[in-house]
């Protein structure tokens, strides 16, 4: 036990047979996770002792925290530890609840911290993988669950009024959580060094699809039921596979998908001219490995995962190769990047660049199309780095909007990142014209509001941008016109939300509807996040600056403002600025 407890419980007890109980020692029971150890936390569910425990554990080193407990209520801040653990090296399983329990829960509501961003949510199975349990008994369903595993009628570990041991059957998605988690044990047995999305990928790629045998509850069962044997499997292929070079090469179409599309890139991807690229899986890229998209190759990032191997160090990340004198409306002549359905970019120098890299001192620019809908760039140095480009008309020359557009896109980063590596910028415009982003939200991501008391430049700038145009405006959710339901772009926790110049005269920019700095209140104590310094602009003419809200942090000095505007003429400006 890490922390001292005074009695055993009967919950507790069962929970680790479930994931480690001896095995193969002529007694009682077998578990899952053989051989693995374990470390017990003895604490109370409610809120913030099982913060601060499993942030405990995580510090002490434990690659899993299994979490057989469950709660109603979301909190903001609670998210943002769940991400510092995850970013710590932890990976978080967690039950998705039991129907009705706890008090106060609707069936097949979000329960917590299974339903948070990060942690792998756990639902149950009965016999040939039905997911009613004996009496109609069912367990909680819902979009967040990940994975399935028996949890009804289990057999596990307990012990008698004079504490001796005995085993009983046991239900509740307590109990199918340790067994996720004891296959997690397994997988970390395999590749000791693997990040948690590894390992992750691995379980829920290998799952048995249970959506036939359940038709009254398909898509609300995640990946489906485990298979220990599927992703112990794949675990030891990718550990003993030397991973060369991929290149997809003219005519080819390749989809990654799948336990078999889980990759680990020592080197390189190339996508050639003509090529395409999609990516449903998992690549993790070695340190200095890279994606390069030849002009005329096409990367789709469909949902998938690209991340570092391991976060002490920052992959390369993408470069869009092309030619500056070619336009756009010629495919052959540029390369281009899709991301759609949750697709994510993780720790690379520069998730997405459109320029083509020869060596450490010489880079050259390009025409690259990057397309995002619905997409997160997630503690990367840069996420968007777009070189001087100008798009044409192939023929006649005349000028165009670049077609690279960005809706429903974040931008994050976390602290872990801020305590590893040095900060620049979420992204950058240079000499491009007519980039749209709607609905995005550009955040750096803090589990304690400390930061605030001292705003430094090392908390960033959402987009920075030189002798461009662009627009940031609300998505709207809707075909209403006028739009009755939208969501705005957002800028929080950074040093400059927008900082831009020009010496240009046909270059200009608009920022419509959108929201600077969040005045949040957790759990009645105010977070003074927000934007030190809004909107800070040189040299732009025809500037519209239109039905904005600005919130300054709430221990401002006199170095924040909302706008700062030089040279500027012809504004459109109606915003509120709150201290």
């Amino acid at each position: 036990m890490v922390n001292s407890a005074n009695t055993p419980t009967v919950h507790g007890t069962a929970v680790a047979g479930c994931v480690g109980a001896e095995t193969n020692n002529g007694i009682g029971i077998s578990s899952i996770g053989y051989d693995c150890s374990l470390l017990g936390y003895n604490l109370n569910p409610e809120y913030p002792e099982w913060i601060s425990s499993m942030l405990k554990l995580s510090l002490s080193g434990a690659k899993i925290v299994n979490a057989s407990f469950a709660i109603c209520l979301y909190s903001e801040s609670v998210q943002k530890v769940m991400y510092l653990i995850r970013d710590n090296g932890t990976l978080i399983i967690a039950g998705a609840g039991n129907g009705g329990s706890p008090p106060g829960c609707t069936p097949n509501c979000y329960r917590y911290p299974a339903s948070y961003d990060g942690v792998i949510s756990v639902s149950s199975v009965y016999q040939n993988d039905s997911h009613e349990g004996p009496g109609g008994l069912i367990h909680t369903h819902n979009d967040k669950v990940d994975v399935c595993a028996p949890g009804y009628d289990v057999i596990s570990t307990t012990f008698d009024n004079q504490y001796r041991p005995i085993y009983y059957y046991v239900t509740g998605t307590s109990f199918a959580t340790p067994i996720v988690a004891g296959l997690a044990g397994l997988v970390f047995s395999i590749i000791p060094d693997a990040p948690p999305a590894l390992v992750e990928g691995i379980i829920e790629l290998t799952c048995d699809n249970i959506d036939n045998i359940n038709p009254n509850y398909a898509g609300l069962l995640g990946n489906g039921r485990i298979n220990a044997y599927e992703a112990v499997s794949t675990a030891w292929d990718i550990s003993t596979t030397s991973t060369q070079p991929i290149i997809i090469s003219n005519g080819q179409n390749i989809t990654l998908e799948g336990a078999d599309g889980i990759k680990i890139i020592n080197d390189y991807i190339k996508v050639c001219t003509g090529g395409t690229l999609t990516v449903k899986s998992k690549l993790f890229f070695k340190e200095n490995a890279k994606i390069m998209v030849e002009p005329g190759g096409l990367l789709i990032i469909d949902g998938g995962l690209l991340t570092t191997y391991n976060n002490s160090y920052l992959w390369e990340g993408i470069e869009l190769w092309g030619d500056v004198n070619q336009s756009q409306l010629t495919p052959e002549t540029q390369a281009k990047i899709e991301l759609k359905n949750s697709a994510r970019i993780e720790y690379a120098k520069i998730a997405v660049g459109t320029f083509r890299k020869y060596n450490e001192f010489l880079s050259i620019a390009s025409g690259g199309i990057i397309m995002a809908d619905t997409a997160i760039f997630y503690n990367n140095k840069v996420s968007i780095d777009m070189w001087p480009y100008e798009n044409h008309h192939p023929i006649s020359g005349e000028i165009f909007s670049n077609l690279s557009y960005f809706k429903n896109v974040r931008f994050n980063k976390t602290e872990y990142f801020f305590e590893t590596f040095t900060n620049d910028v979420f992204v950058k415009l240079t000499g491009v014209r007519g980039i749209d982003f709607k609905g995005c939200e550009f955040e750096n991501i803090f589990s304690v509001n400390a930061y605030t008391e001292t705003w430094t430049s090392e908390l960033g700038i959402g987009i920075y941008s030189v002798n461009s145009s662009f627009k940031v405006d609300y998505l709207c959710l809707t075909q209403q016109s006028p739009c009755d339901d939208y969501k705005p772009s957002m800028f929080n926790a950074l040093y400059y939300g927008i900082y831009a110049i020009n010496s240009l005269t046909d270059k200009t920019f608009s920022v419509l509807n959108t929201k600077f700095g969040v005045h949040r209140n957790y759990n009645g104590f105010p977070n003074s996040e927000g934007v030190l310094k809004g909107i800070y602009a040189s040299g732009f003419d025809n500037v519209n600056l239109s039905n904005n809200e600005i919130n300054l942090p709430l221990t401002y000095t006199t170095e924040s403002y909302g706008i700062f505007l030089i040279i500027a003429q012809t504004i459109a400006l109606a915003i509120t600025i709150f201290p």
